[in-house]
């Protein structure tokens, strides 16, 4: 289940500071200063699509964003990626590869600016458990067919029909 952020959490994060005096109290004022994890690009779309998505494929990740960055290939933001995996300088690690979910083929990738914003436990399909009847189960059920026969064969003769055809 989400949770939202502490305002705490929020600015530890460095995606807000205080409001200015003349605002409510306990108001934060939102903003996120990228110049020093990414440019304002390429990198910029790529995040904001994986925080309002949430973990996303090369091909997922290429065509959302490419609708606020042009993004000419899958090599292009794969290499992007690969530069917001690692710490340079000052900033943090902006992405990392997950595994992909079950019946899924291609990695994906996630934001760590809020890590619990999205969840990465995807339900795994269960197996269903392998039917093992009860031991006499069918014995009863095979009883209970047979006295069905019975009685239909009796209503059949009964009413002046033929002999039904039965499974037996």
């Amino acid at each position: 289940m989400w949770r939202e952020p502490t305002h705490c959490q929020v600015q530890e994060l460095g995606l807000a500071c205080a409001a200015p005096a003349f605002a409510v109290a306990g108001n934060l004022r939102y903003g996120v200063d990228f110049t020093a994890n990414c440019s304002p690009t390429a990198e910029l779309a790529i995040l904001a699509e994986l925080l309002l998505r949430g973990p996303q494929s090369l091909g997922e990740l290429r065509g959302h964003a490419s609708r606020m960055h042009n993004l000419e290939s899958l090599e292009g933001v794969q290499e992007i990626l690969k530069g917001m995996m690692v710490a340079q300088a000052e900033s943090q690690v902006l992405v990392k590869e997950v595994p992909p979910p079950p019946g899924s083929r291609g990695q994906r990738y996630v934001q760590l600016l809020c890590p619990t914003l999205h969840r990465l436990d995807v339900a795994r399909v269960e197996e269903a458990p392998e039917s093992t009847p009860e031991p006499g189960k069918v014995e009863k059920l095979e009883a209970q067919v047979a006295a069905l026969n019975a009685a239909v064969r009796e209503l059949a003769k009964k009413l002046g029909e033929g002999e039904p055809r039965l499974v037996d």
